[in-house]
């Protein structure tokens, strides 16, 4: 139950910020951007887990509810926020620790799981998780500024 409740808080607080926070993406491009993170998120939680059997999760109903809470809200909510974050300046500095705080945000609440006794690392470490979010972060990056790119050719074009 209380991973649960910890999971659940933390989407709420996340998908809370995001919608009060001052962001220039607008509708079409969050929405593109959130589906590829879900996506890419999805398929490599599927292989790490599944497949490869680095990380153990819970068979137990709410414990793996906390866990869909990290993996489906929490991740691509938390990669929205940081593109956000860097749209918003051209400071460099300002933009590099919005990455590097998303990624230690999103290491913690991975890191969460193991102590609530949703997950168990087999053949897995934090090191991992860092590499991870740096590469979610930066595909959600990427996909932005495609999708805004080609969004951008098509408008000018009629």
């Amino acid at each position: 139950m209380t991973a649960l409740v910890v999971f659940f808080t933390i989407s709420w607080f996340v998908v809370a910020l995001y919608f009060v926070m001052d962001k220039k993406i607008n509708i079409l491009d969050g929405t593109f951007v959130y589906l590829i993170t879900l996506i890419i998120a999805i398929n490599f939680s599927w292989i790490v887990i599944e497949e490869l059997k680095l990380i153990t999760l819970t068979e137990k109903g709410q414990p793996y509810m906390a866990y869909i809470f990290k993996r489906s809200i929490i991740t691509p909510t938390v990669a929205l926020i940081c593109l956000a974050l860097v749209l918003r300046t051209r400071n460099t500095f300002f933009q590099v620790s919005s990455i590097i705080l998303s990624v230690a945000f999103l290491t913690f609440t991975n890191y969460l799981l193991v102590p609530l006794n949703v997950a168990t690392y087999n053949n897995w470490n934090i090191a991992y998780d860092v590499l991870y979010f740096i590469g979610i972060i930066g595909l959600s990056l990427m996909s932005y500024y495609l999708f805004h790119k080609i969004t951008k050719n098509a408008v000018l074009t009629k």
